[in-house]
């Protein structure tokens, strides 16, 4: 990669990184990564340390561990001194930026936070000990004029969206569990399942002081929300204090037993109070990214937020394989509502665990389809299979639109899998 490739490369992620955390001008971090890894050359930037930044536990999240490396560094007397030391190891560049971000995101950096001139901001890193060298703050700058770099200062910081808690809420149960986060970013949803019917107080009342766990909402068995941490707040849910730091959390009445199913009342309310949520902090988009390791390493813009789950951090099966298929149907029906578009919402099957099997069993039989339909009939009842032979396991009497997956002999499956419908009580739109 040439210089100029690189400096073109990690400046867009100097930018994205220094909006993000509110600092003010950028051109010093692209310079001192310039500086401080030989423009990509040097040994740390095979690990995505550009910024030589020494590993200390705790200090930043984005991190893969650290690796071991010898380097030159300067005393006072201008003297240097060889040195074996720890260094901060990450996957990817953007997280390597993002890392040098979060490390100087404390208070010991305030002034460099706060500096409106590369010369200023330099002076303050240095003087905070983030460098040596007796001239890094002309060294620095010597590369800032070469390459013309405060031409990517001109960066604007966000003005923040204040913290809300959703209109929605029918009751409220506060759990005293919970992490306030200086300057939190909200970029993720993550719905869980609580593993039984509960009602939403009942929800509620499963995170007393003590057991460290926790949630933002609660949906109960009768569609009702509870409000359990403040969305300024992060909760205790995911195994993860990343991701809980970053994400608004639900959990939602389900089945005791595997898939752990929710009923039609709770997906309903989930898929609502998801658009609730994207609506206030102004998303027009969530995302559903099926492969961990490709959703975590995910760098969500700033109208975009992005759907989690709690098995990605333990080894658990939350929020059960019923939500799990359904994630990314969640993801584009609050996508469509965000963006003006009519949809057609999901009937879900108020039937026990078992009967839920069923009809899943018979998903298999068909032609594999992909269109919309208007129901005609004043009552369409979906059963458990393509034939009046088979158990119903619900009425539709809205008249509504659906979409069907599979056909088999005039009947269509509906994209929910709750059943399969006569299509000639259909017309397709």
């Amino acid at each position: 990669m040439t210089k100029e490739k690189f400096i073109e490369k990690i400046a867009k992620y100097c930018q994205k990184y220094a909006k993000e955390f509110g600092f003010k001008v950028v051109s010093p971090a692209i310079a001192q990564a310039c500086l401080e890894s030989a423009y990509g050359t040097s040994e740390k930037s095979k690990h995505y340390n550009y910024f030589g930044l020494k590993y200390k536990p705790d200090r930043i999240t984005c991190n893969s561990g650290y690796f071991s490396d010898v380097s030159k560094e300067q005393k006072q007397d201008g003297s240097y001194i060889t040195i074996t030391t720890n260094w901060f190891n990450f996957t990817s560049m953007s997280k390597g930026v993002k890392g040098y971000y979060q490390f100087i995101n404390t208070d010991n950096y305030k002034k460099v936070k706060e500096a409106t001139t590369p010369k200023t901001y330099l002076q303050a890193i240095k003087d905070a000990g983030y460098a040596t060298s007796i001239k890094y703050v002309d060294n620095v700058m010597a590369v800032i004029n070469a390459w013309n770099l405060t031409k990517y200062d001109d960066i604007k910081v966000e003005e923040k969206i204040p913290f809300t808690n959703s209109s929605l809420v029918d009751c409220i149960v506060k759990s005293p569990n919970f992490t306030e986060v200086k300057d939190r970013k909200l970029n993720r949803i993550t719905p869980h399942c609580v593993v039984g019917q509960l009602k939403a107080e009942n929800i509620g009342a499963c995170f007393p002081k003590g057991r460290q766990a926790s949630c933002n909402y609660g949906i109960g068995t009768e569609g009702r929300v509870c409000l359990i941490v403040d969305e300024k707040n992060a909760a205790w849910t995911s195994s993860s204090s990343e991701n809980d730091q970053q994400a608004i959390t639900i959990e939602c009445a389900s089945d005791k037993e595997s898939p752990y199913a929710f009923n039609n009342v709770v997906y309903n309310k989930l898929i609502d109070l998801c658009i609730d949520i994207c609506k206030r902090y102004n998303k027009k988009s969530l995302i559903w990214i099926k492969d961990k390791d490709k959703a975590l390493a995910y760098q969500c813009k700033n109208d975009e937020m992005l759907l989690t789950v709690h098995r990605w951090f333990k080894n658990k099966s939350c929020p059960g394989d019923w939500m799990f298929a359904r994630m990314g149907e969640l993801a584009q029906l609050v996508t469509d509502t965000l963006n003006g578009k009519q949809i057609t919402r999901p009937v879900i099957n108020n039937t026990n665990n078992s009967s839920v099997k069923k009809t899943a069993a018979t998903t298999t039989e068909g032609k594999t389809v992909n269109y919309v339909i208007q129901v005609t009939s004043d009552a369409l009842n979906y059963r458990q299979g393509p034939g009046t032979n088979y158990k119903v396991n619900g009425v539709i009497k809205d008249k509504g639109r659906y979409t069907i997956i599979q056909e088999n002999n005039g009947w269509g499956l509906l994209k929910s899998k709750v059943g399969w419908i006569k299509l000639s009580y259909t017309k397709r739109v």
